[in-house]
């Protein structure tokens, strides 16, 4: 007669044994396997491409300030380390018809600050963006940087301008030129 006892412990140790290391069977061989992501391997960055109209003030005002529009960086790499830095600018801002030889027909960039409002990041990509104001914008200087890692990112913000004006300033439209300028560092 049978013990059904050590057939149960036979199964049971038959199927465990099983469940060690996999080895090839005799004469299997094994192969390595690779994929390859690709990115668009790009960072680009879009600033307002039209005329933006800051505003009006009094000529007695002091001071005028008036939202730029939307800057945005897209960095599309897919990197596991991504930074870069974005730098501003101005040209003076010259009276329509003006002369630029006359202190009162001028906002020279020195009188510009740039202030970089709150940015907004979207995108599977984590890290972090930094703003820095200028309170001048005569010389090209950061006014947002990235570090992050794993993935894409769009950041995006607003900036203001605030011009201090001339206790002579002429009435009148005054024209200038922002540059906006990136910098990839990895």
């Amino acid at each position: 007669m049978r013990h059904p006892k050590l057939l149960t412990l036979a199964v049971l140790a038959a199927s465990t044994a099983g469940l060690g290391v996999l080895a090839p069977a005799a004469g299997a061989d094994t192969s390595g396997a690779t994929f390859t992501l690709t990115a668009a391997n790009n960072v680009t960055i879009s600033v307002p491409t039209s005329t933006v109209n800051l505003g009006s003030a009094a000529a007695t005002a002091g001071t005028l300030t008036g939202s730029l529009g939307t800057v945005t960086v897209t960095d599309a790499r897919a990197k596991l380390a991504a930074a870069w830095t974005v730098t501003a600018s101005s040209t003076e801002f010259l009276l329509a018809g003006g002369d630029n030889t006359k202190a009162e027909q001028v906002v020279a960039p020195t009188a510009i600050a740039y202030a970089p409002g709150t940015a907004t990041q979207t995108g599977p990509g984590t890290g972090t963006f930094v703003a820095s104001p200028l309170t001048s914008m005569a010389v090209a200087a950061p006014v947002g940087a990235w570090t992050g890692v794993a993935g894409s990112k769009t950041v995006s913000w607003s900036p203001s301008l605030t011009f201090a004006l001339g206790a002579n300033q002429i009435a009148g439209t005054y024209n200038g030129t922002i540059t906006h300028s990136l910098t990839v560092a990895s």
